[in-house]
């Protein structure tokens, strides 16, 4: 993640106001959320969903943990009118269109489909599309950091429901939601009509900061040799990651 924030990509701006929107929500400054959640979703359109994150974290602390539909009331009245302010946050996408028409760019579904050989699919569909990729081609699927970042990311989000430390639902839903997001993203080979992966997965799934937390708590339960190889294991990340991104801008 460290790499992630000084590499110089929108993703490292959305994931430092992704953070700020959580922290302020946890603690309680709704205003603030709101800005940095509509600050978020300017660098990135998926910031939209955060809205319903933060929603989830003001619910989390006015309901009182009855299941009747008085306490659910109650605490969706409560959250309404302590958390009016979150509706901005999906205002930077409109934000965002309105500068690029204002500009006379192309639409985004021109720029994804013409330039980028990318289509929107439905969740559901874009993992079927990924797992018959891993499975016809396993080859080319075993070299792919992309490959290697769906299925660890995939394992990874289980274990927030697993672990009841960090079985925490707005961390849970901020991880599935745009897991889920992500695999609806799918690339054609270059200049072709034929669907393979989801390409820069690896990079997508980095801000996904809640299962890193989960590793980061795990090497910190490890015993020393655990710590000191994850801490090895990190290095390396961290070194291959930095050579590989100027590698894919100018080549070796």
């Amino acid at each position: 993640i460290s790499f992630y924030f000084a590499a110089p990509m929108t993703e490292s701006l959305y994931l430092a106001l992704t953070l700020a929107t959580l922290y302020a929500a946890a603690r309680q400054r709704w205003w603030l959320a709101a800005i940095c959640g509509l600050l978020a979703t300017l660098a990135r359109s998926q910031g939209a969903l955060l809205v319903g994150v933060a929603g989830l974290i003001l619910l989390e602390q006015v309901w009182d943990r009855r299941w009747t539909v008085e306490s659910l009331w109650m605490a969706a009245k409560t959250a309404a009118r302590r958390g009016w302010m979150l509706a901005i946050m999906p205002l930077g996408v409109v934000g965002f269109q309105l500068y690029r028409d204002s500009l006379g760019l192309p639409s985004l579904d021109a720029v994804f489909l013409e330039y980028s050989y990318v289509i929107l699919v439905n969740p559901i569909e874009g993992v079927l599309l990924c797992l018959r990729h891993i499975v016809t081609q396993p080859d080319e699927a075993v070299r792919n950091l992309d490959v290697w970042a769906f299925g660890i990311s995939f394992v990874l989000s289980l274990g927030l429901l697993i672990s009841r430390r960090h079985r925490r639902l707005p961390l849970i839903a901020y991880t599935l939601g745009y897991w889920a997001v992500y695999t609806g993203k799918m690339n054609y080979y270059w200049g072709t009509d034929e669907l393979f992966f989801v390409q820069s997965f690896a990079r997508y799934t980095l801000a996904l900061f809640p299962i890193w937390v989960l590793v980061a708590d795990g090497l910190r339960r490890g015993g020393f040799w655990v710590r000191i190889a994850g801490v090895g294991v990190l290095m390396l990340a961290l070194a291959f990651f930095s050579a590989l991104f100027p590698l894919a801008l100018v080549g070796p």
